[in-house]
């Protein structure tokens, strides 16, 4: 396996999964939900913070891509990219479990699933959930080249339990196969930087600077190349060294703190079998696996402590965000 030069120096990308934080509101006739896209600029510098370069998000059309980044400031809409407009990641994640769609007379519906009966299992009726969400999440990151957000050993347990309960042998195949990719994966920490909160609202121009600055490009290129195993350790001594000269700098002291991070990624070169090569076009990158929910709780503090005393029901009731309380499992 070798590495492509030309990806290994990109700049880090991170997948965000959600566009907004849900709100509910007392409307007449019933309570209602929708994600407040005014969260939406604070969930983007929060992971901008976390040296993403660039925010991916799953694309759900022109009309709605373009609204969301209406909800941005015009510097930070440059950093936002729209993956998997061809749904080429969810169409693979459903080939590889569609024997076990078969199998449990289940439907893929876009990213939902609808169950045809009401006989199994619940514990392997959310392991298949769990299996279904988190390997299109893997899967984006692998075509992409982000970094995501999945809970590897939840994840493996899932897999694991299908496995045990399925009687198709093409079912506990494609199983076994992403089991033996989730294996390839270890746990450790790197360095990382923290905007201090609520100095990128205070310090705004100088935010702005941080981002455009070469010092934060250089540690961005070095976190995307952590998703390559042969770079990974080269990767986490040139974070090392980037942010010590980061931190000796004082530019940027009034809005940035040095801090770590857990990861799990593949920091020795697999030998992927040829089912696995051909099943997931097997790449040189496999996404590095980092936890949003710090940095999504901070993104969240920030945003109610501004927005805590505002009504902002009447002003969104309309708009193409709002909907219902989301809806449970489909059964027919």
């Amino acid at each position: 396996m070798t590495t492509d030069n030309s990806f290994a120096h990109e700049l880090n990308r991170v997948y965000l999964p959600i566009y907004g934080f849900f709100k509910e509101y007392d409307f007449p006739g019933g309570k209602g939900a929708f994600r407040d896209v005014t969260s939406f600029e604070f969930i983007v510098e929060a992971l901008i913070a976390q040296s993403a370069s660039q925010i991916a998000l799953l694309s759900w059309g022109e009309g709605v891509d373009r609204a969301l980044l209406d909800n941005v400031p015009p510097t930070l809409r440059k950093r936002i990219k729209f993956v998997d407009h061809d749904s080429s990641a969810l169409k693979l994640a459903i080939s590889v479990l569609s024997p076990i769609f078969d199998e449990f007379s289940i439907e893929p519906k876009g990213p939902a699933l609808m169950y045809k009966s009401n006989l199994l299992d619940h514990n392997v009726e959310h392991a298949i959930i769990e299996t279904y969400s988190s390997l299109h999440t893997f899967l984006l990151g692998l075509r992409h080249k982000l970094q995501i957000d999945i809970n590897i050993e939840q994840l493996k347990k899932a897999v694991s339990l299908i496995r045990c309960k399925s009687g198709n042998p093409e079912s506990r195949a494609n199983m076994a196969i992403v089991e033996g990719i989730l294996n390839f994966y270890r746990q450790g920490t790197v360095g990382a930087i923290e905007i201090v909160p609520r100095a990128r609202k205070k310090q705004t121009e100088l935010f702005i600077n941080f981002l455009e600055d070469t010092s934060f490009e250089e540690l961005s290129r070095a976190t995307h190349s952590l998703g390559f195993p042969l770079l990974f350790r080269k990767s986490a001594v040139q974070i090392k060294q980037t942010l010590r000269k980061i931190m000796a700098s004082e530019r940027f002291a009034q809005i940035i703190a040095a801090s770590s991070k857990p990861i799990s990624a593949v920091t020795r070169v697999p030998l992927p079998s040829p089912e696995l090569m051909k099943m997931f076009e097997f790449s040189d990158y496999l996404p590095p696996i980092v936890s949003l929910k710090p940095t999504l709780e901070q993104a969240y503090t920030d945003w109610d402590t501004l927005f805590k005393d505002e009504n902002l029901a009447e002003r969104y009731q309309q708009s193409m965000f709002f909907r219902k309380r989301p809806p449970k499992i489909q059964r027919v």
